[in-house]
């Protein structure tokens, strides 16, 4: 039955004692989301945004917090700023002015809390503040926090065009998977870069409309819009699970070999989002420079390394060009996002 449907929605389901073989489906489906029901009640909650595309996105995180994850992958060791900007190879032109000791991060579109446990764990004397639109997805990082006895985060629902009213300026800011799939990404950067302090560093993911293309062409096939997203149930994502498994069309092929195919609420986010804007490496160049963003490097260590053995060791890793030719020559590279660091003006 667990396989099918969700437990915990069985009435009464809470008192059962389940035997010891199914003591684990039952934690994952019945003692964990309970859990997590009660902890929403204990999450600060901002002032939430009217916009209708972020209310969508809100409900389509409701029902699929994203992603559901069990196992942390437990950093080896702990950084300073100065220590992490060395390891990830950014060139800074300016360093930080920041005092390791009272570092202010922010997660902004924090999901369930895989990266901003992650960057809690590498920098343990540092403030982080993890935001999201989705009270499920909050509940589920505040969880897995709580488990690994990580004290240092604060989680708050806020959209991230009401980042005003956390009343905080941060050295360094996260945002991976949010922007493009917001109505308008460049409003989304602009409200995120107010809040970054001078020469403070920034990590934005984004879609690759490159990357992507198979996607893009699904969808386009069996003309799927963002409005008929919301009707595709679970026995319709099964079906297409079933059928991509047995096609031979290399578009499909590519997503069912993606780690995302194999969960409902993954697959969800992987290809049928009810909000999504792609994006390609000179509109980024564009939207950076008119934001006062500097690109200091990539958060990726595999593809930094693919860059410096395709053009050298001592090529600009800032240079805009030079990874526009990078993604020329291998379309799949950014297959996960574009994952670039930025450092603000010092002119604000």
């Amino acid at each position: 039955l667990g396989c099918y449907r969700s437990l915990l929605e069985i009435p009464g389901i809470e008192g059962v004692e389940p035997p010891d073989r199914l003591k684990n489906l039952f934690r994952v489906q019945v003692s964990e989301p309970h859990r997590e029901l009660a902890i929403r009640e204990d999450i600060e909650k901002l002032s939430l945004t009217t916009d209708a595309t972020s209310t969508k996105v809100q409900a389509f995180y409701e029902r699929n917090p994203y992603p559901r994850w069990i196992r942390a992958s437990v950093p080896p060791r702990h950084f300073t700023l100065d220590e992490f900007v060395d390891a990830k190879g950014l060139f800074l032109t300016n360093p930080v002015p920041a005092d390791h000791l009272k570092l202010k991060i922010l997660v902004a579109g924090c999901g369930t809390g895989q990266q901003s446990i992650e960057i809690a764990l590498n920098f343990p004397h540092a403030k982080v503040i993890a935001v999201d639109i989705s009270l499920a997805s909050l509940s589920y990082a505040k969880r897995k926090g709580d488990e690994l006895g990580i004290g240092n985060i604060d989680y708050k629902q806020c959209d991230l065009l009401e980042l005003h009213r956390l009343n905080e300026r941060f050295d360094v800011v996260y945002s991976s998977g949010v922007f493009h799939h917001m109505l308008d990404p460049m409003n989304g950067w602009r409200h995120l870069t107010e809040v970054l302090k001078p020469l403070g560093l920034m990590n934005i993911g984004l879609y690759s409309s490159t990357a992507r293309q198979h996607i893009s062409r699904f969808r386009e096939n069996l003309n799927i819009t963002n409005e008929s997203l919301e009707d595709i149930g679970v026995p319709q994502l099964r079906l297409f699970r079933e059928e991509a498994m047995a096609s031979d069309d290399p578009d499909i092929e590519k997503i069912a070999g993606n780690i995302d195919f194999f969960s409902t609420s993954n697959l969800r986010d992987l290809v049928f989002h009810v909000s999504e804007k792609l994006t390609d490496l000179k509109q980024l160049e564009k939207d950076s420079v008119a934001l006062g963003l500097k690109l200091v490097g990539c958060d990726d260590e595999s593809i930094t390394t693919k860059f410096r053995d395709e053009f050298g060791a001592s090529a600009d890793i800032t240079s805009w060009e030079l990874w526009v030719q990078l993604e020329e020559k291998y379309p799949d590279i950014f297959m996960g996002m574009y994952q670039f660091w930025y450092q603000r003006s010092g002119i604000v």
